[in-house]
Parts: C-alpha cells; structure tokens; sequence
C-alpha cells in the first residue's frame, strides 16, 4: 500500500469519486465538480491510498476562510469566542474515506494524521455524523477534542458534531 499526493486529474479523481459512491451512496459527479472547486482554494491537500493499483482511501482539505460556504456554517454555529480559537488560522479536513474491505487496520489514522501534518495552519476543523461512533473514536484518539456536539449544517435532520485539533502545539511553535 502507498499513500501520496492525489492527482487532480479526471482519470484519478473519477476513480476516487468512484470509491466515494460506493462508500456514501451520493453522486460521483457532483463529488468531482466539489473537489475541483476545493482544489483551488488556499492549501488544498489531498492523499490518496493505493493497493494494487486501487484507490482504496482518501483524504482531503484546505485553509478554511471567510467567504467559503462551510467556513460560514461553521462560524454562525460557534461562540465568537470559539470562531477565534478555531477558525483564526484553521485547516478545513473536508473528507476521509476508506473502502469498508480497507477499515480497521489504521489506514485511516494513516490518511488522518498525513493530511494534516503539514498543514500550515494552527488549528484544524472537521464535521462528522453524532452517531458515527468510530470516525468519532478514530478522531479522539488522534488528538481532535469536541468543539461543539449538535450541529445542523443545513437545517436538515442530519445531526453532527465540530471537531477541533490544535496543530500549532505539535509543531512547537
């Protein structure tokens, strides 16, 4: 298994687009035309695993700033005094998937920890599904704390939790 940079081209970006079908049930296609436009924002980073020439796992992110759709969600659903810890200088980690057949044997962690090594910011952010129970565990035992435990990112029935990572105290600045 190898685990590097993801190429943006349509060839690799339809087979990861694939891998998130079959992971989230949700259209290839509009997962494609999101990457592309992620792609272009500030620090955009995404890595990919590979077994025999499968994509079997990715993940991806940004800088998160104002203006951006999500960075916006997430500002009018924090404290202003959370805003300013958390979205200041905020890495973004948009999406983590692994192929069910891949799970349980850290790639994950693997894919979780890379993206956001090198992140060139202090802080980094993410959303996951209240009830999903093992991406939940899988972040708490990464170093991601609890930031805010019910949020409704689109006024819909989908209930998630905001997670926050202090990046800059690994780094030792």
């Amino acid at each position: 298994m190898n685990i590097r940079k993801i190429r943006t081209n349509e060839q690799e970006l339809k087979a990861v687009a694939n891998l998130y079908e079959t992971i989230w049930n949700a259209s290839p296609e509009d997962f494609v035309s999101r990457i592309k436009r992620h792609e272009t924002y500030p620090n955009f980073r995404g890595i990919i695993a590979v077994h025999d020439q499968d994509i079997i796992g990715f993940a991806y992110g940004y800088s998160s700033i104002k203006g951006q759709y999500y960075h916006e969600l997430l500002r009018k659903a924090l404290s202003p005094k959370d805003q300013t810890n958390w979205l200041g200088d905020c890495f973004e980690f948009v999406e983590l998937a692994v192929h069910p057949s891949y799970r349980r044997n850290k790639l994950g962690a693997k894919l979780a920890t890379q993206l956001v090594d090198d992140a060139p910011n202090k802080t980094a952010i993410l959303t996951t599904q209240n009830e999903n129970n093992a991406a939940r565990a899988l972040y708490v035992s990464l170093g991601w704390e609890v930031i805010q435990d019910h949020f409704l990112p689109n006024n819909n029935d989908d209930d998630y939790v905001i997670m926050g990572k202090n990046l800059y105290i690994e780094k030792g600045d």
